[in-house]
């Protein structure tokens, strides 16, 4: 025991000295060191890195109006962390933004909010060594990248249209009156049923996805620790839960690239609200939410 002791103490020192401002690793070098830190963890003690309770109670803070969020799971170094920000659009409005529209050809979610100037800010789709999203990409009514067919990964489709927010299957999708929409997956939810057989090889990892819930809200999710990770059949079991209430979920692209951004100055207001969960690496699409005018 006292060995393992003396690990942990010695890779929580690498971990803080890894995300230090004041460290002089350059931040080439900080992302893969980060990777190692967190690699050598679960290596050592697996046991660790636990699902997050869905059985645990969590309330939800608004923070503006129409714009409410929870955290769920321990705060602690090996435990994984979710954060949830949950709307019902009357106050904001939802968009898939490709990075190069408003700054370089892949940016960070904070970067994102500031070029575009979004309220929140989550990755989406996955993309390619190239660094080119794979699936289907819709903007206003325009269409950026066609829908990808083949694959067990990229099942699911989050849209908008003028029927409202829908995640259809990709074996029925027409994408013919969508404003905006968004191809990942695996899908999670339907109908406020789990979908079957993600559990084959399921792993643990870090997680971000938009679901609606039972009231038609749009729920934004993602994982808060780069030292724990949850599985797919734990996400469901998470987002089925009462105080989440999820109908229909989307799993979007996770581990380096799992990052949300939100910042809201209401009005009338001097006193703001920021939280930045940071991923690993830049990425070309994302969702987003602005205020509506």
């Amino acid at each position: 025991m006292t060995g393992l002791f003396f690990f942990k103490l010695i890779i929580k020192k690498l971990v803080v000295f890894s995300v230090s401002p004041m460290s002089q690793i350059s931040k080439r070098l900080a992302s893969p060191f980060k990777v190692l830190v967190s690699l050598v963890c679960y290596l050592a003690e697996p046991s660790t890195i636990l699902a997050i309770d869905s059985k645990t109670s969590l309330t939800w803070t608004p923070v503006a109006k129409d714009l409410e969020i929870s955290e769920v799971g321990a705060p602690a170094l090996f435990s994984p962390q979710m954060f949830l920000a949950r709307t019902s659009l009357e106050d904001y409005q939802v968009s898939v933004a490709v990075a190069q529209d408003s700054g370089p050809r892949v940016q960070t979610a904070k970067a994102l909010a500031e070029n575009s100037k979004s309220v929140l800010v989550l990755n989406g789709n996955f993309f390619d060594p190239d660094l080119k999203a794979l699936g289907l990409v819709v903007t206003r009514g325009i269409q950026r990248n066609r829908l990808h067919k083949g694959g067990r990964v990229l099942t699911g489709i989050f849209e908008l249209s003028g029927n409202g927010l829908n995640i259809f299957s990709r074996d029925v999708y027409q994408p013919l009156k969508a404003l905006e929409a968004m191809q990942a997956g695996p899908r999670l939810l339907e109908g406020g049923k789990p979908i079957a057989g993600l559990g084959a090889k399921d792993s643990t990892t870090r997680r971000a996805g938009v679901c609606i819930d039972t009231q038609g809200r749009l729920i934004f999710y993602c994982s808060t620790s780069n030292l724990g990770g949850i599985t797919l059949s734990q996400l469901q079991e998470l987002l089925l839960s009462p105080e989440i209430g999820c109908r229909d979920a989307l799993n979007l692209d996770g581990g380096g690239s799992a990052q949300l951004y939100l910042k809201v100055n209401p009005q009338g207001t001097t006193a703001g609200y920021e939280y930045f969960s940071p991923g690993m690496d830049e990425v070309p699409v994302f969702l987003t939410l602005k205020g509506r005018k």
